[in-house]
């Protein structure tokens, strides 16, 4: 509804012509349209991104729905009022505040999702396992994209499909170690430089072997 709304708001803007004689009046007029151009494009990719949320599972409903239907008015009313000539400045600046309101709602859903605490989980993990992993250059990308996406809502519809699969890609990443409990305590212990030869059981020695890491684990004093 919001992006089809959007789309006749932006549509209509191509019917501006009918304007009257008046210089002054036309200059003005065409500066507010200048205006609400800006504005629509932005509330176009902001509209991809709360539908791309939604659709993804991110969250069932970005905008309550008095925010929806206050966007929605304003859209509308810049529609008409461009459609007969008549838009003004303070129907813009109207968009424009409804519009800010919305993206200040879709960036505090982005930072209190579910996905987003799974992204921290995943990126931790990750980050800390990496050096376990056969692809050192490729897991240092998605770490990067991983930290640049999840603190910050992406830029684009598309921006947010990439963050789902490099979450995706992540889990996976990690899936393949085969951790589990005991290897994970183990590992923390390897990091922190405290783990002993004591730690070293048939099952974690299996679990290294298995997963070509004989050469990677050092012993230290």
């Amino acid at each position: 509804m919001l992006m089809r709304k959007l789309q006749e708001a932006c549509a209509t803007m191509a019917v501006a012509s009918r304007l009257r004689d008046d210089k002054a009046a036309v200059e003005k007029l065409n500066l507010d349209l200048k205006h609400l151009k800006t504005a629509a494009d932005q509330l176009q990719v902001l509209a991809e991104i709360i539908q791309t949320m939604e659709t993804c599972g991110i969250a069932p409903a970005v905008l309550t729905r008095e925010q929806r239907d206050t966007l929605n008015q304003c859209i509308s009313t810049c529609g008409e009022k461009t459609d007969n000539s008549t838009l003004s400045e303070s129907d813009v600046s109207a968009l424009k505040s409804a519009a800010s309101t919305c993206r200040i709602e879709v960036e505090q859903v982005w930072k209190t999702s579910e996905s987003k605490r799974v992204a921290d989980g995943v990126y931790n993990s990750l980050y800390s396992l990496k050096g376990l992993l056969p692809d050192q250059t490729g897991t240092e990308k998605l770490l990067k994209r991983l930290a640049e996406n999840k603190d910050a809502l992406p830029k684009s519809g598309k921006g947010i499909v990439y963050f789902v699969n490099d979450v995706n890609r992540s889990q996976d990443l990690l899936n393949s170690l085969n951790l589990d409990p005991q290897i994970e305590n183990f590992l923390v212990k390897a990091r922190m430089h405290q783990a002993t030869l004591s730690d070293l059981n048939d099952h974690i020695l299996e679990w290294i072997k298995k997963n070509h890491l004989t050469s990677k684990l050092k012993i230290q004093f």
